[in-house]
Order: structure tokens, then C-alpha cells, then sequence
């Protein structure tokens, strides 16, 4: 895309006839003022193209900016699914070693033991999370 800014003619002011010029019918005044408005048609038509390229430009702008919204939300939401999916397996997987080591304890009780079984929460002996298994092993 090229930024080509033409350069704007500016009117020349023109003063008095020169001697021996316009001193015919008028013919020169009309001459200059179809001049000066052939400046102006020009000036208008150069503007026209300018202002055309910049809302063309402005227009090619904003569907850039909305692509690139439109690709931040799509990651934003796979971030999301990401992290969703994530924590899904990381439960599962707390909930395999859980069974594991429940399985693997029940496999190994002592005889005489206490067996507790933590949530995190509760009284006394016990607390956190997992299988805890006091006592003398048999065997």
C-alpha cells in the first residue's frame, strides 16, 4: 500500500491586467474565473481521491482489528476448554490414586490396626486427605 500524498495546487492570486490585455469585451475576467474554477474542480477532484483511499484504508483497518478480536476470543475459549479439561483429569487422576492406595491398604492391613480414612476435615487423628494405617504389620 503506497502513501502517496500529491501535492495541492494552490490558487494564485492574479492581479490587474496587464496594459494592453482586457480591454477587450470582458473576455479575460471570464477567462480567469473558468481558470480559477478548473483549480478548484481539480483541487476537489484530488481531495475526493485522497479522502476515497483513507476511508478505504479506515475500512481495511477495522476488518483487520475485528479478524483479530474475532482470534483473541477463539484462543480465549480454548484457553478456557484447556483449563477445563485439565481439571478434569487432574480429579480423575486424584481419584485413581485414592483407590490405589485404598486398594493397596486394604491388600496390607495389620492385624490390631486402626485404619483411618481422612477427607481433609474431621477430629483428632486422621486429618488430611488419604489412608492412614497404624499398627503392626503381620506377617
Amino acid at each position: 500500500m503506497s502513501h502517496h500524498h500529491p501535492q495541492h495546487r494552490t490558487l494564485q492570486p492574479t492581479g490587474p491586467p496587464a496594459q494592453g490585455q482586457g480591454q477587450g469585451q470582458g473576455a479575460n475576467p471570464q477567462a480567469r474565473l473558468n481558470e480559477s474554477l478548473d483549480v478548484v474542480r481539480q483541487e476537489f477532484d484530488l481531495l475526493t481521491g485522497e479522502l476515497n483511499l483513507m476511508r478505504s484504508q479506515r475500512d481495511e483497518y477495522e476488518q483487520k482489528i475485528v479478524s483479530q478480536v474475532n482470534e483473541l476470543n477463539i484462543i480465549r475459549q480454548s484457553l478456557y476448554d484447556l483449563e477445563s479439561q485439565h481439571g478434569k483429569i487432574r480429579q480423575h487422576y486424584e481419584e485413581e490414586i485414592a483407590r490405589a492406595r485404598l486398594a493397596e491398604g486394604r491388600s496390607n492391613v495389620p492385624t490390631g490396626s486402626e485404619i483411618e480414612i481422612g477427607s481433609g476435615r474431621g477430629r483428632g487423628k486422621g486429618r488430611g486427605r488419604g489412608l492412614r494405617i497404624r499398627g503392626i504389620r503381620s506377617g
